[in-house]
């Protein structure tokens, strides 16, 4: 299986047609991918700082080393998603679902976890 690299003309169109695209990289800062369904893509050391993925779907995503700072991640949910050593500093993740992701060195410095779902998961 090839993983297919995206050029990213239209973002938010290609994210919703892509599944197992390299994204890795990519300046995706303020994106609004709410109400999006994601699976197997790769988003290592991407900028989604400030994106909107309130009530999201993502599945099986790699977001290592990504900066999501400031992201809106209200009531999404992320199932087996490798978060590793990523920024999530003043991220909203009040009301997300989280199974299965990997927070192993994640900075999460003023991060909103109210109301957070942990199945084997645990904040960092």
């Amino acid at each position: 299986l090839t993983r297919r690299t995206a050029t990213v003309r239209s973002p938010v169109n290609m994210l919703r047609r892509c599944i197992g695209c390299d994204f890795s990289g990519r300046d995706l800062h303020g994106i609004d991918l709410s109400n999006i369904s994601l699976v197997g893509d790769d988003f290592n050391r991407a900028n989604l700082r400030g994106a909107n993925l309130s009530h999201s779907t993502l599945q099986g995503l790699s977001l290592q080393r990504a900066d999501l700072s400031h992201t809106n991640l209200h009531a999404s949910k992320l199932t087996g998603v490798d978060l590793s050593r990523s920024v999530l500093d003043s991220a909203d993740l009040s009301n997300a679902s989280l199974t299965g992701v990997d927070l192993t060195h994640a900075s999460m410095n003023g991060a909103n976890t109210s109301g957070i779902q942990l199945i084997g998961s645990s904040l960092p």
